[in-house]
């Protein structure tokens, strides 16, 4: 069941959040408290389907729209008629809608996590991610730190989904993909994490300075 060691992978990733929040050095932490890890990545889901869910369920019904749109009338109305040309207008309306939609919302919901992620790790409840004035307050006292993780984030995921795409289209590496995507993806968490970390970190000592 693939979502059990994804909600693993999350907790683990919220150690090094967390390590990097308190201010610890660079180094993993020990695969040990497994009930803890579990607990935490399924606390951390739970607050990334609240910012992430709206637009994937947009982006997931303009597909939907689409698909049922497109093909229900023609079993209904044959190959040919005004029911079926009606149908793919609807549809892609619907697909370009949905799309649209779906992906400013995604953004706007991405954009936020890992501030909000940060300050649920800091505060250790999940109430926290949603206390939008406390974690603003510590964004802006250190923008210019969550632009910077943004920005190499961000660059760090480009290369590797080109290094993902490479090997895709290759002939024989294409059998590495999964093993790579695996890999790759949670190295790339644990560094967004200790990005994210630090740039939390240095916006509440900012914060805490000026007052």
């Amino acid at each position: 069941v693939p979502i059990i060691p994804a909600v693993l992978v999350g907790g683990y990733i919220l150690l090094v959040f967390r390590q990097t929040i308190a201010g610890e050095g660079p180094a993993l932490p020990a695969w040990n408290d497994w009930g803890k890890l579990f607990t935490d990545g399924l606390r951390w889901f739970a607050v990334s389907l609240a910012y992430l869910g709206p637009g994937t369920l947009l982006l997931l019904g303009g597909y939907a729209g689409y698909f049922v749109a497109t093909f229900v009338p023609v079993f209904f109305a044959g190959e040919s008629g005004k029911a079926v040309g009606f149908g793919v207008l609807f549809g892609m309306a619907c697909l370009f809608i949905g799309l649209f939609l779906g992906m400013l919302l995604y953004i706007l919901g991405a954009v936020p996590l890992p501030v909000a992620s940060a300050h649920f790790v800091a505060k250790d409840r999940v109430g926290a991610a949603f206390r939008v004035r406390e974690w603003w307050a510590i964004a802006r006292a250190n923008s210019f730190g969550f632009l910077l993780a943004w920005i190499l984030t961000l660059g760090l995921y480009s290369l590797y989904g080109l290094a993902v795409a490479v090997l895709y289209y290759s002939c024989v590496l294409c059998v590495l993909v999964p093993f790579v995507s695996a890999a790759g993806g949670f190295y790339l968490g644990l560094v967004a994490a200790a990005l994210f970390g630090q740039a939390y970190r240095e916006g509440v000592q900012a914060l805490e300075a000026k007052q």
